[in-house]
């Protein structure tokens, strides 16, 4: 027996509200809903529509929230979208519960598309500003990412980035006071490893997650977007594992690279080990000291 909508949005533990509510955004009806993969923050679906259209919906657990994390995602999204077209799936409809985005069919990779990527990320990082930030706080993870305006790039990583992820840290004790201390000084001590860059339009979370393959190309997902260096976003691919060498060499056909990012990566990586911690815990803390220790001895050499 074929389940109704309402049948299935139970089944599902969907809120019928916000199913309502994307079916008058998109003038039709929802045919059937179906969860899939979509990150450990939200709810996500494929929904069909009566048109044999899909598209992709996130949705928080509950109806009503009234923080910024969707609306912000939109807005990002739409602006890699204008400054790198079809880089990223395309917004077609966002409430403060829900974001709905353009179905992606993903494909495995082949080596030709992680080139189309490195090339699609120098692309994005074309889009210069002259002040670092964003024009609004946004969340990287299920972490608000300050993004108030700095003319300094040094300055505004280590405000906006370390010492607001310490500030989380220190408030869940999670770490020992010595640890805050080491990290403090480095992040007074920025400018003695980072070198002088503009400040670029970044993907802000670029791990292999947050990078889909398709038909129609490589697409950037869940960005927590900023202007800020290009090696930031480099430096995030290396976290869990490089990708591929095609990667970098489509980055690298179409920009500028110094031949040793990689050793100040751990200074950008700082950051999100950081927010690891600050999201799930101990778990991460050994991978957070031996960041620290890199970072020291980049200071020291």
């Amino acid at each position: 027996m074929k389940l109704t909508i309402n049948q299935l949005l139970a089944e599902l533990r969907v809120n019928p509200s916000w199913a309502e509510r994307l079916a008058e955004h998109l003038a039709t009806e929802i045919q059937s809903i179906a969860a899939v993969s979509g990150g450990c923050v939200n709810q996500s679906y494929r929904v069909e529509l009566e048109t044999r259209q899909c598209v992709f919906v996130k949705s928080t657990a509950q109806a009503g929230t009234t923080d910024t994390m969707f609306t912000s995602e939109a807005q990002s999204l739409r602006l890699m979208n204008q400054c790198v077209p079809n880089c990223a799936p395309q917004v077609l409809a966002v409430e403060k519960d829900f974001l709905c985005l353009a179905w992606v069919e993903p494909k495995p990779p082949q080596a030709n598309d992680w080139f189309d990527a490195g090339v699609l990320l120098a692309k994005m990082h074309q889009t210069t500003s002259p002040r670092f930030g964003f024009e609004f706080d946004n969340y990287c993870g299920a972490t608000q990412q300050r993004n108030g305006w700095a003319d300094d790039g040094w300055v505004f990583f280590q405000q906006q980035r370390l010492l607001a992820q310490l500030a989380m840290a220190k408030q869940q004790q999670r770490l020992s006071s010595n640890m805050v201390s080491r990290i403090r000084r480095i992040g007074h001590q920025l400018s003695n490893v980072i070198p002088e860059a503009p400040a670029v339009l970044l993907h802000g979370d670029l791990w292999s997650g947050n990078l889909m393959f398709s038909i129609g190309g490589p697409k950037l997902i869940d960005p927590a977007a900023y202007f800020g260096w290009a090696e930031a976003d480099l430096a995030m691919t290396l976290m869990f594992g490089a990708f591929p060498p095609a990667f970098y060499a489509g980055y690298e056909s179409m920009a500028d690279v110094p031949a040793d990012w990689r050793e100040r990566a751990a200074i950008y990586n700082l950051y999100h080990w950081l927010n690891h911690l600050n999201l799930f815990g101990e778990s991460y803390l050994s991978a957070l000291e031996n960041c620290v220790a890199q970072c020291e001895s980049l200071n020291n050499s």
